[in-house]
């Protein structure tokens, strides 16, 4: 399966998280992060707000999606 990231996401107000969009052979999908999953990947950085622990662990993000599909 070839998975392209848009480089678009939003942050979840209902979840406090962040959905992030891709395409995957040809079909759109919505990757959706909890804001504990967030801080899980890097600790350290778990006082920062949502979008800026997004934007630092993005490709790290984008690497688990590529291997769940």
């Amino acid at each position: 399966m070839k998975i392209e990231f848009t480089g678009k996401y939003i942050v979840n107000s209902n979840t406090d998280g962040i959905d992030f969009y891709a395409i995957a052979d040809g079909q759109d999908i919505t990757c959706k992060v909890t804001k504990e999953a967030l801080q899980d990947i890097r600790p350290e950085n778990r006082f920062n707000d949502v979008k800026k622990q997004f934007l630092l662990n993005q490709s790290k993000l984008e690497e688990i999606v590529e291997k769940k599909y």
